[in-house]
């Protein structure tokens, strides 16, 4: 069951990623995938923490930390702020957990491996 949680997480995400990337008010380009594959991390780290796997969890915090760092700086060079990049964050997050719900396992599969392949 978690591993077609993942899958779904993907499709959503590679389905709204260029639209999230021009949400702020100055319209600028910016690359969203860390930000996207933040909002994924941070996901698995609540179902990790749900399962009580506390080892799983903070492998996953410590990926959702750099990845996070590197999307709020790619968000704040074209002049976006943190708050920004907490709400497109949490968007990301929003639009994983309908794919999730929605079965969109082929795209959820390439959200997983992006993601792997960004943030080893």
């Amino acid at each position: 069951m978690f591993s077609k949680f993942i899958g779904n997480l993907i499709a959503v995400t590679l389905c709204a990623a260029p639209m999230m990337a021009q949400d702020l008010k100055s319209r600028s380009t910016y690359d969203d995938t860390p930000i996207v594959c933040a909002a994924y991390f941070r996901m698995l780290v609540r179902a990790y923490e749900d399962d009580g796997d506390q080892l799983g969890a903070k492998q996953y915090m410590e990926r959702f930390n750099r990845s996070y760092t590197q999307g709020q700086a790619n968000i704040t060079s074209v002049g976006g702020t943190e708050e920004e990049a907490h709400k497109v964050t949490q968007r990301f997050i929003d639009i994983i957990s309908e794919m999730a719900e929605k079965r969109q396992e082929p795209a959820l599969k390439s959200l997983v491996a992006m993601c792997n392949r960004q943030f080893p």
